[in-house]
């Protein structure tokens, strides 16, 4: 028997099923054209024909279409519909689809029909408005999330040509009353999935324009053990990069940063502590260190958020992110974490594939999930790494996501579920943004080292006990992580900083599906001489200016 949200259905196939849909609108008078609808009768969709799988493939394909990965000829029914999405941003559909299928759902799906799936997409979005479900349970969290994202797009997003075509198949009398009902809907599932925006925002449309138009800020969040990290993270991106943009400094209550490294930050120019509590009091109260990040990113004023860890470097300015293709393309950048495999890591593979049955197209070619073998669940388990996460929330998508990743840290759901299947917070983001079917993409490069290379055999070398050091979509050195140049940041604290020696890099690019190069426990990355190099004289003065900044200009701070 078909199951859906806890009710058992009658079975049925997915594409007999549809076709009682279609028959379903032509009986209830509703006459299809590729230019014109009727509308003479009110429809309801059999919605006890279809199962969670049935409704995660229809909301993928949906959401493939609303992304413009649909182009069918302009004289066949439906197929003029394409054409709206040049009014939507996408000047040149065919190369917009052709460039990546990101989704890639509907390329050989020739009988896919918006105007089809829409009543069934539209009747799921109603009924499980009403519902509850399992906080526990990822799989039904994505389908109302899915349900959510749609319809909010719909109502807000979508070109009001389209809007009158799903009016046109849907049981609402009025076009009013059918905005009243896509408004209603997202309300409610608002309420269900995320209620905690409302001790802030009532919805979230008036988050969205709560930010600040085309602003761009820095936000980190801190607490009192990654408070000096801080401070030279803000004295350097001012100092060494002429960075004068506002940064926010985002913590959970006294006990989390003190009254006194508050009063400290508050002292540097341009430069704003804010409690989180203030912001999402229900959520941050019980907070860990990893799940405040999307909570942080969200509270921001600015549109263009570029989030740091307090223990990242930069080897070259972060604002040259906001101008990479990747940024330009997506509105957002996600890097990628070590490539290691480890046993206690595989069920977060397969907590993503429950969530996102029908993966994307670009996320079935990257090592996390790809597998050749019935039980090989990917070549890689710790896929992003959350140090740097750059976003534009002012893409619709990039902020849902957000709300996904954030939903996906709060307190139940990650000691029950996601922290004891994957490792903190990082692949919440990715996995919220591929749930959401909002197209992203890695850096084409996973982490590599920065620290003192060894001659490893013949051909290669080895840095053990680095720091993690990432690439720009170029493949040149842009970013580390793990304690700036500090050699124990949880021990290190001023005037007795002891320093780590940084003399070489190690790159991770180009790699094949089953090459693990991390060894001795994952402590050390081994590469071939051609990807192992002595940092440049510029890099080199950088790493010696950071030493002479924490020596200098970091001092204690009383509680």
């Amino acid at each position: 028997m078909k199951k859906r949200i806890g009710v058992t259905r009658r079975k049925i196939n997915i594409g007999q099923a549809l076709a009682i849909t279609a028959l379903g609108l032509v009986i209830s008078g509703i006459v299809i054209n590729s230019m014109h609808l009727f509308k003479t009768s009110v429809y309801e969709p059999h919605l006890e024909n279809f199962d969670d799988a049935d409704i995660a493939l229809m909301q993928v394909k949906f959401l493939d279409f609303l992304n413009g990965e649909w182009h069918k000829d302009e004289k066949t029914s439906f197929g003029v519909l394409h054409t709206f999405f040049k009014n939507w941003g996408h000047n040149d559909h065919k190369k917009v689809t052709d460039r990546l299928f990101f989704g890639g759902s509907l390329i050989n799906d020739l009988s896919f029909d918006p105007l089809q799936i829409w009543p069934c997409l539209h009747g799921f979005a109603k009924e499980i408005s009403d519902m509850e479900f399992d906080l526990t349970n990822f799989e039904q969290m994505a389908l109302f999330a899915r349900s959510h994202y749609i319809t909010h797009k719909i109502l807000h997003d979508a070109p009001e040509s389209l809007v009158l075509q799903l009016y046109k198949v849907s049981p609402e009398k009025t076009v009013q009353q059918f905005k009243m009902e896509l408004n209603s809907i997202t309300f409610k599932l608002q309420n269900t999935l995320y209620p905690w925006i409302s001790e802030t925002f009532p919805l979230i449309r008036d988050m969205q324009n709560s930010m600040v138009k085309d602003s761009i800020g820095i936000a980190m969040t801190c607490g009192n053990g990654h408070f000096y990290l801080a401070q030279h993270l803000i004295l350097s991106v001012r100092r060494f990069f002429n960075i004068t943009l506002p940064i926010e400094v985002f913590y959970a209550g006294t006990n989390d940063l003190s009254p006194g490294k508050i009063a400290a930050l508050s002292a540097m120019p341009n430069v704003t502590p804010l409690n989180l509590r203030n912001f999402f009091p229900a959520e941050t109260h019980y907070g860990s260190r990893w799940s405040f990040k999307p909570y942080a990113i969200l509270a921001s004023r600015f549109q263009h958020v570029l989030f740091m860890d307090p223990d990242v470097a930069f080897l070259k300015s972060p604002l040259s992110i906001l101008s990479s293709s990747l940024y330009q393309r997506n509105g957002l950048v996600f890097f990628r974490d070590r490539k290691v495999r480890t046993q206690e890591r595989v069920e977060a593979v397969r907590l993503l594939k429950k969530m996102n049955p029908i993966l994307s197209n670009y996320s079935r070619r990257n090592s996390y999930v790809y597998s050749d073998e019935e039980d090989h669940d990917g070549w890689s388990n710790e896929e992003m790494e959350s140090g740097f996460i750059p976003v534009d929330k002012g893409n619709t998508g990039v902020l849902f996501s957000l709300l996904l990743a954030a939903k996906m840290n709060g307190l139940k759901e990650r000691e029950a579920v996601f922290y004891k299947a994957a490792y903190g917070d990082k692949e919440s983001f990715w996995f919220a943004t591929e749930s959401l079917r909002v197209p992203y993409e890695f850096v084409n490069a996973y982490s590599g080292a920065i620290g003192i290379a060894e001659i490893d055999g013949e051909n290669a070398s080895k840095i053990c006990e680095g720091k993690h050091l990432h690439v720009d979509e170029s493949l040149q050195p842009f970013w580390f992580h793990d304690g700036n140049v500090l050699f124990d940041y949880w021990q290190d604290r001023p005037p007795n900083f002891k320093f780590s020696e940084l003399t070489h890099i190690a790159m991770h690019a180009n790699a094949s599906l089953d090459d693990l190069p991390w060894i001795d426990g994952i402590r050390c990355l081994r590469r071939p001489n051609s990807q192992v190099f002595p940092l440049t004289q510029e890099q080199a003065r950088l790493i010696l200016a950071y030493k002479e900044l924490f020596t200098m200009k970091i001092i204690p701070v009383d509680e």
